[in-house]
Order: C-alpha cells, then structure tokens, then sequence
C-alpha cells in the first residue's frame, strides 16, 4: 500500500461529482483507466437514478411581516401553481405528538433531519407542506452553501409527496422569533431520470473461485463537495488493493466496486445486488472502506456481522500493532444492500477528530488529506483483506446474528411480512 500514490489518486478526482452528472462519469472513467494501466478489465455499469429538477423557488413570510427569503425546494418536491400559495405557518419542533395537534393542513417548520420517520409523521399529521434548515446560525452566507435536499424514491413511494423546502438555520430561527403566521411558497420541479456508474473489476481465485469476496465503496459526493474525505479516500485504497492483488493472485474470488449514486441512498450497491443475484450468491464477505485519510482521527473498523468477528479482527489488528477500534454494528454505507442479502461485511473507515475534517460542504477539500494517514487507514484494509481472502478455511459464517438482521430492516425501512 502506496500513501503518496493513494493521496495523487485522491487529489485527482478531487472535483465535485454529483450522481449522474458528466463529473461523476469522469471520476467512473479515472478509476478505471487506473485499473487498465496495472493490466485489469474493468467494466463500467449504467443504472438508471431517480432524481428531481428544481426550477423555481419562492419562500415569503406575509403575515405578520412581509420578507422574501433564500430557499430552495427539495429535488422530489411537489409543485404548487406558478403564482404560489399561501399558507399557515406552524413550528413543530421535534415533530413529537404533542407538535403536530395543530398541524393539519399547515405548512410547518420541523428541526432536524428530514429522514423517513419524520417524513412519516407530518404527512400521517396531513401537513400542507415541509420547511426544514441546515448549517448553523453562525454560518456566514458568502462561506457557506445552503444545503441541496432530495426526498428519495422510498420515501415517496411508501408515504407520498408534498411541497419540501430547506432554508438556513438563520433563516429559520428569525421567522420563528418574528412569529410568522402565514407564509407564501411558490416550488416548480419536475421528475428526471439519471444514469449513474459504478466500476466492476473481478479477479478469480486460485483455490477456492466459487468463494467470492466484494471490495467497495462509493466514489460520488454530494452538492459544493469535492468529496476527498468522503470519499475518494476509499476509492484510491481500494485501487491499491486491486493493484495488491493482480499482482498477487487472491486464493478467494474478489469483486472490486466503486458505486455511484451512494449519497442519494446506496443506489448504486443496490443495483448492484440487485442485477446480480448469482454474485450474491457467491459472496460469503463483503468489506467497505468509506472515509478515510484525515490527518487528525482514529481508524474503525466496523463488523456488520456476528461477535466473532469483532472479536477476530480486533485480536488481528492487536498483533499488528494497528490503532483499530473495532465494534459490531450497522453502518449507513454500501455494505447495507449486501447486509440485507445475509451476507456479512466488514467496513472500515478512519472518522475525523471533532473540529477537524469537514465531510459533505465545501470544505471536504485536499487541507485534511495526508499520505501517511490514508497509509494508516490502508495498512488496516490490506490486513483485513489480506487474512480473509487468502485465509486457509474461512473464518466468518455467513450469517448475520438477529439484533443485526433487526438494525438493518430498521434501516431499510422493510415492512414486518405479513402472516
């Protein structure tokens, strides 16, 4: 594993790559040019993206105050008639029952993120419409960027659609101190289809071919982020685990991927999954490495899998004098849709110290980058791999323990089957 290689690799696709934009397919095209240059075949695999256009936004507070103020719809948004509608204007706070008595046929004002179960709550509520904010009161408007927000295909195929708009954090708390009342919102958008990337390289084993190991990790950012922490980082520690092993044929078949889309909702690993259910068949493992390379930080490992594993690991990385905390949970990254097929993973990551790197704005730029520590993060991802692709017998079962198989239903938002 090659830190300064790693580090060239992550300064390249250094440029904001949105899901499927021509940027994206730029960064699809450096990483496999960078697999064909060490003598392998990748292919690159289309998949269509659901995604949303906003083309107007028009938020203004008309009772008891009149003021016009920055905002912007969320991509998946309803529209309303081009002149706008008025409504009443309601602070829900936290959303909890007690919020939403009076809010019915309001348009209202919710703190934090707008994740399904909150989207679940106002809509069962019968909300007019959604106001959500993001940054920190203390943002400075010509240093900050106000947040692009999506409402993401299960939410609107499972709950419905309504008009969503975001402000910021400022903007929220002067309408909830000035006590606006009623509020006029214009939103025109419209439905698009995309099409995204993801990057496959397979190289068979020697011994057992039918075993088969998938190494991945996302490679697309989110809006204003250049996405060199998250996370071109693991896309170069996964291009030198590729160069690894072509040179050093794996006992243990490998599938290489670096997915597209993941920052609209593990997309592309989704459809990987799903387009090849003979692959998944075959993967007894799945690792992923999202997030890594920050000079200030500590090395996780992450087991989305039974104990033992955590406990293996730990004492592998122990021997090896590697700074790994490792733990036994989910974690919200490609590793789910693979999680969800019963397959276990591995996902490794290094997580900034507070205060220090910045992931998904602006400033997820090359300042918190380094070679040596994107050589930390690797040295722990080719140890893992390593020991587990050319393991004599393998040590992990496939099987994932029930609080696991709990965690990620929870997480997909899959229905209990009926009886």
């Amino acid at each position: 594993m090659n830190g300064q290689r790693m580090y060239d690799l992550v300064d390249k696709m250094a440029f904001v790559r949105l899901s499927g934009t021509e940027e994206e397919t730029r960064a699809a095209q450096i990483l496999a040019g960078e697999l064909k240059d060490m003598g392998l075949e990748p292919v690159i695999e289309p998949f269509e993206v659901r995604d949303g256009l906003v083309k107007r936004t028009v938020l203004q507070v008309v009772e008891p105050y009149q003021e016009t103020l920055e905002a912007l719809a969320y991509r998946g948004s309803a529209s309303t008639p081009v002149e706008g509608e008025i409504y009443g204007f309601l602070y829900v706070e936290e959303a909890v029952p007690a919020n939403l008595l009076n809010a019915k046929g309001k348009f209202v004002l919710v703190d934090g993120y707008l994740n399904y179960d909150r989207y679940e709550k106002l809509m069962q509520a019968g909300v007019a419409g959604i106001l959500t904010y993001s940054g920190s009161y203390m943002d400075e408007e010509e240093k900050t960027d106000l947040d692009t927000r999506k409402l993401r295909e299960q939410m609107l195929d499972d709950i419905g659609r309504t008009v969503a708009v975001n402000v910021r954090a400022k903007t929220a708390q002067d309408m909830v101190q000035k006590g606006a009342s009623k509020i006029r919102v214009s939103v025109q958008a419209e439905d698009v289809t995309l099409t995204s990337r993801n990057v496959i390289c397979e190289i068979p084993g020697t011994d057992y071919p039918d075993q088969l190991i998938v190494l991945g990790g996302h490679y697309d950012s989110v809006p204003f982020s250049k996405g060199c922490y998250d996370n071109a980082s693991g896309s170069a520690i996964l291009i030198e685990l590729a160069r690894y092993f072509k040179a050093n044929p794996p006992r243990r078949s490998l599938r290489f991927a670096w997915y597209g889309s993941e920052e609209q909702g593990l997309l592309g690993s989704k459809h990987d999954v799903q387009a090849h259910p003979d692959m998944v068949e075959k993967c007894i493992q799945m690792i992923n490495v999202d997030m890594a390379g920050v000079a200030m930080g500590s090395d996780r490992c992450i087991v989305t899998g039974e104990m033992g594993t955590v406990h293996h690991l730990d004492q592998l990385f122990k021997a090896a004098g590697l700074p790994v905390q490792v733990s036994q949970d989910i974690y919200s990254s490609d590793c789910m849709p693979f999680a969800d097929k019963g397959v276990p993973c591995v996902n490794l990551a290094r997580f900034g110290a507070n205060g220090q790197c910045q992931g998904h704005n602006r400033y997820d730029d090359m300042r918190f980058i380094t070679a040596k520590s994107l050589q930390q993060t690797g040295d722990m991802a080719f140890l893992a791999a390593e020991h587990l692709v050319n393991a004599k017998v393998f040590p992990i079962e496939k099987k994932l323990p029930e609080e696991i198989v709990e965690k990620v239903n929870t997480y997909l938002k899959k229905k209990p089957a009926k009886a």
